[in-house]
């Protein structure tokens, strides 16, 4: 990924490239504050091409940086984990057994 951005930072952001310095300079572990600067900028910076090309894009995107695919799966992990506690609930009431 880095030879690629080095090789194209001709076609990149200013932002981009900032966050993108602070992204590669990262030893180990690479910071949650990083990586969220980090994509959000690459989500706004891919929104806003696509509206320039008069292209479908994501208004919600291209204002936040936050990926919908990522609000999609958070919201179906919850459902799974809302639906786990109600049949744990509904076992743990008795109204089931379970065997292991």
């Amino acid at each position: 990924m880095e030879e690629f951005i080095i090789k194209n930072s001709g076609y990149a952001s200013e932002n981009l490239i900032d966050v993108f310095k602070d992204y590669s300079s990262s030893v180990g572990v690479i910071e949650k504050v990083i990586s969220e600067r980090f994509t959000k900028t690459v989500v706004k910076d891919y929104n806003k091409l696509k509206k320039e090309l008069k292209m479908k894009y994501k208004k919600s995107e291209l204002r936040t940086g936050n990926p919908e695919v990522l609000k999609e799966i958070s919201y179906k992990l919850k459902v799974n984990s809302l639906e786990n506690i109600a049949w744990d609930l509904y076992v743990a009431k008795g109204n089931i057994e379970v065997s292991s």
